[in-house]
């Protein structure tokens, strides 16, 4: 990957980024504290960024209207016109580039850590041979869908927490490792699961902090193996991964809460781990449907 000598922006902080970009984000994450992935929604009018290289792995995607976007990478011009919910480009940290809008779009950019997808590779082959190519205009619905789900979040109309979070970037880290890098990392299949007392650990401790922020990475070090290969030998193991595991026994607390007890369902909510009441709601009703407080007056 060539080096450059344009600017280089953490996209996260949006006061280097708009030394790129003189516009807000209309909605970003960075309130939601995910830990490996950020999410930041543009309105953006006609607009050319000059050249910059980006400290996070970057994918960004048109979700408005069509627009016409172009990419320069060493003075090779790139440009198409995109329709709702194409990905407009893949670019890795430290690739330098400029970017132009030639007409209104709404653009989401999905930010990983290049540790983390490192990280990720470690567990696999030498990370040092990996390298996240860059790619224009890849026809990808998996990545339309997760950012279409993570937009939601951000903008405040569907409510997602950190364990989902982190379940969606470990998603995204494996889809570019996949598709999208040097080596095509196949991702081993184990045929085991989890051992007996890892498994026992990891529900116990899952079961003791039910009303805590529970994260894969939390439980992944209370059995001393990777984030990514917990989840999947949890799942091997249970037959649901860790995010469905745990919603579902939060619930068959608040079920014997609401039955058992006179607590308020805020309280409830509180006791379960949701964020607020208003999330216990949703998920009950989506799992259950019904809504709380109709569930406790049934006889």
């Amino acid at each position: 990957m060539r080096k450059g000598s344009g600017l280089v922006i953490n996209p996260i902080q949006e006061k280097e980024m708009i030394r790129i970009l003189p516009y807000a984000p209309q909605a970003s994450s960075t309130e939601l504290k995910w830990k490996h992935l950020n999410v930041s929604y543009y309105q953006l009018p006609s607009v050319e960024c000059p050249e910059h290289t980006l400290s996070k792995h970057v994918i960004s995607l048109n979700i408005g209207a069509p627009a016409r976007l172009e990419r320069a990478i060493d003075r090779q011009v790139k440009s198409d016109r995109f329709t709702e919910g194409e990905v407009f480009c893949i670019n890795p940290a430290g690739l330098y580039r400029t970017i132009r809008v030639v007409n209104p779009a709404q653009i989401l950019h999905l930010y990983l850590e290049p540790e983390f997808i490192s990280n990720f590779a470690r567990d696999r082959i030498d990370p040092d041979r990996v390298e996240i190519i860059p790619c224009f205009h890849p026809h990808d619905p998996l990545l339309l869908q997760l950012g279409l789900t993570l937009k939601s979040a951000v903008i405040g109309s569907t409510e997602i927490d950190a364990l989902y979070a982190d379940a969606a970037a470990t998603m995204l880290a494996a889809h570019l490792l996949r598709h999208y890098s040097t080596v095509a990392v196949e991702m081993r299949k184990e045929v085991n699961g989890l051992s007996q007392s890892k498994l026992d650990t990891a529900i116990d401790y899952i079961h003791a902090h039910l009303d805590e922020d529970l994260s894969i990475d939390i439980l992944a070090k209370q059995v001393q193996i990777s984030s990514y290969y917990f989840a999947r030998l949890f799942k091997q193991s249970v037959g649901l991964t860790p995010h469905a595991y745990i919603v579902r026994q939060r619930l068959e607390r608040a079920k014997h809460l609401l039955k058992t007890t006179n607590l308020s369902i805020a309280e409830i909510a509180y006791r379960t781990g949701f964020c607020h009441q208003s999330r216990f709601s949703t998920v009950f009703r989506q799992y259950l449907h019904t809504s709380p407080s109709a569930y406790r007056e049934q006889k």
